[in-house]
Parts: C-alpha cells; sequence; structure tokens
C-alpha cells in the first residue's frame, strides 16, 4: 500500500511539476524523472534547510530541493515550503514551491 501511494505521489508531483517547469526549463525525461525522485525525497524524508542535491544523466544538468518550513495547514493536510532549483548548460532557475499531503499521503503541488 506504502508503495502504491509513493508510486502516485510520484506522479502526481511529476505532472504538476511539469506543468510548472516546462515554461521555465524543459528537462530531457531521464532528467526529469531524477528530479522528482529527488523532489519526493526531499518531501518524504529532508529535515528542514538540508539540501538534497540531484545530477542529472544530461551533462551539465544537475538541481537541488531545500525544504524550507514544515507545518500543519487549517485543512488538515502537512505543508512544506521548499527552494528547488534547476541548472542546465546555459541556464537555471530557483523557485519557491509549497506541496501538502493529503490523506492518502500523497504529494500535490500548490505553487
Amino acid at each position: 500500500m506504502r508503495r502504491v501511494a509513493m508510486l502516485t505521489a510520484v506522479c502526481v508531483l511529476s505532472t504538476l511539476a511539469s506543468a510548472q517547469q516546462s515554461a521555465v526549463i524543459a528537462l530531457p525525461a531521464a532528467d526529469k524523472e531524477i528530479a522528482d525522485a529527488t523532489r519526493l525525497k526531499a518531501l518524504e524524508s529532508a529535515l528542514s534547510k538540508s539540501v538534497i542535491a540531484w545530477k542529472g544523466a544530461t551533462p551539465g544538468t544537475s538541481g537541488s530541493v531545500t525544504p524550507l518550513r514544515t507545518y500543519l495547514a487549517r485543512n488538515g493536510m502537512m505543508c512544506r515550503e521548499f527552494e528547488e532549483a534547476t541548472q542546465v548548460p546555459d541556464t537555471g532557475v530557483v523557485l519557491n514551491r509549497l506541496a501538502c499531503r493529503d490523506a492518502q499521503g500523497i504529494w500535490h503541488l500548490v505553487r
């Protein structure tokens, strides 16, 4: 059950992240998969202010996820604010993001 929830979470985060990141940096599929897995790992288990870095399969592609704050929202969902940095050979971007976990344990990107 937990594995299914984590796989579903990866799919939800992947879809939402694609919509937001595609306007800024388009990552090749292999790099996007690495970035999504790192984001999920950071949301699930990283301490606030700790940097979880990733290196892409494509040379010069990398990034990091830094959880900043964790809190319980009014609706009862656990939420995490985090910073997500993505670097490709010619450019980089840093986004301030927010994700909340629903009752089934699935993370949803709010922004």
